[in-house]
């Protein structure tokens, strides 16, 4: 099933949701997802697993007032322990038999269960907390191992998770997967590609429980940027995790093939992970120091400012599901440059509302980086295309809607206070 492109808005319901880290930079589409439910009127309360990824002083009033509306999985052990001793004096014939079902659940390796057995307990607690809220039904974001065993503790709960992927399907045994999908009252795969693989996973009367859902990105204004001066060095921006599996290293060594070529820019690199040092160290092994920047993690304020100031946005990932960077560059009139991987030929169209290449192409991003900086014309025909398509088919405010009218559709009775 797709999500119907005319929407009427439901009425406002209830419901909760967890989510792995909230909030946190990487995961920004999460906080969107939710606030914007709570602008229709919806009531949510909102679970995570771990605690926010910067101290107080460092979020967005939006984020501060999420993190005092959200409990904290990892903040409350004692009341953890509490819970799984009365949970057990109630419950023990369920508490033995959940404990043998997350046992069995994934690989049989000492630590993998150990780990589940750590899940079990954090269900317990949420399952208790959501009971306790009012509410009937979860959904999830990256935490569906603690709502599958919630649902083994309290089955008068059910749960539904939105799969972004690729790393759900790239280990499905890991992930559990086919318990997930055998479980889950509803599953949002965020690309037609996603959906795709869970249907590889499931059995066919699984598929309709299984619906597109894209996420999206808040329609803004598009900022107005002076045209490049001849001769001027071209911008280019990419912003995302420090990771190998986001090909930053391929950039670089791009910059370094269009250096030697006489291409005159500049390339800055915006954000955080394990890859910072590596990348670093690439940038002074390929002696493009005087043209790639590495910014490192930036304040809000910051990436404004780097939005401005680029002409054209890279990502020239291995494999994603279907980027929010991307559609946050494309809705500013940014032309963007990304890899043909996964979801990403359901935001772009290469050619048409911005540039694809191969993954781990140098030679391919070098080129495409290289026409982009030569045809300022070309640039703004893609951008102007490229914001068309978010309004249009990535709107947060319209997809959200939808999301909403999908949770009425299959969820009804269990979306308490309705």
């Amino acid at each position: 099933m797709v999500l119907s492109k005319t929407v009427n808005a439901p009425r406002p319901g209830s419901l909760a949701y967890l989510v792995s880290q909230y909030p946190a930079i990487n995961h920004g589409f999460m906080l969107r997802e939710i606030r914007e439910l709570r602008r229709l009127g919806w009531q949510i309360a909102t679970f995570s697993v771990a605690l926010p990824d910067r101290e107080d002083a460092q979020l967005s009033e939006e984020e501060r007032e999420e993190r005092q509306r959200t409990r904290y999985l990892k903040g409350a052990a004692g009341e953890a322990l509490w819970a799984v001793f009365v949970y057990a004096l109630q419950r023990p014939a369920r508490l033995v038999a959940a404990i043998g079902y997350s046992l069995r659940l994934g690989r049989p390796e000492l630590p993998l269960m150990l780990r589940r057995l750590l899940y079990l307990v954090e269900a317990v607690l949420l399952g208790r907390w959501v009971k306790a809220a009012g509410k009937r039904h979860v959904h999830t974001h990256y935490s569906s191992t603690v709502t599958l065993l919630m649902k083994r503790l309290y089955p008068e709960l059910t749960f539904s998770l939105t799969v972004h992927g690729p790393d759900e399907v790239e280990d499905p045994v890991g992930f559990s997967l086919r318990e997930k999908l055998r479980e889950a009252s509803l599953v949002m795969a965020i690309s037609h590609y996603a959906k795709s693989q869970l249907m590889r996973y499931s059995e066919p009367e699984e598929w309709d429980r299984i619906v597109v859902s894209y996420l999206g990105t808040p329609p803004v204004e598009a900022p107005k940027r002076a045209e490049r001066p001849p001769g001027e060095p071209v911008r280019f921006l990419c912003v995302g995790r420090l990771a190998p599996v986001k090909g930053q290293q391929v950039l670089i060594e791009a910059a370094a093939l269009l250096k030697r070529r006489g291409v005159r820019f500049q390339v800055s690199l915006a954000g955080g992970g394990p890859s910072a040092n590596a990348l670093a160290e690439a940038v002074q092994r390929f002696e493009v120091e005087d043209c790639v920047t590495l910014e490192g993690r930036v304040s809000d304020a910051r990436l404004q400012e780097l939005y401005q100031q680029a002409d054209v946005f890279v990502l020239p990932s291995f494999a994603e599901g279907v980027p929010g960077v991307l559609m946050e560059a494309m809705v500013t009139g940014l032309p963007c440059i990304s890899t043909g991987v996964n979801g990403v030929p359901e935001l772009i169209t290469s050619g048409e509302e911005g540039l694809l290449v191969p993954p781990a192409d140098v030679e391919g991003l070098a080129r495409a980086m290289a026409a982009l900086s030569q045809d300022a014309a070309l640039r703004r025909r893609l951008g102007e295309a490229g914001r068309r398509k978010v309004l249009t088919q990535f709107n947060l405010q319209t997809n959200v809607a939808r999301l909403a009218a999908v949770f009425y559709e299959r969820l009804a009775d269990r979306l308490a206070g309705v």
